[in-house]
């Protein structure tokens, strides 16, 4: 299925998914409210890195190459 091979693309951490991620948003309030949802809610998704702008939002996808970005 599509999922499946979505699932494929991920680097496997142990025994589950593991999916990088980087939070993204211009308040710090909201940055730190979304990375607590996300430990509290996934055990797949880690945070590796949080910007405050697009620019830095830019240079850290490039250093760090998350699965995924939240961003506002």
């Amino acid at each position: 299925t599509l999922l499946t091979i979505h699932y494929s693309l991920f680097t496997v951490k142990g025994v589950g998914i593991y999916l990088p991620a980087i939070v993204v948003d211009d308040e710090s309030p909201a940055r730190e409210e979304l990375i607590t949802l996300i430990n509290e809610g996934s055990e797949d998704i880690e945070i590796i890195g949080e910007a405050s702008s697009g620019l830095s939002a830019l240079r850290l996808i490039a250093e760090k190459k998350p699965d995924i970005v939240f961003l506002d």
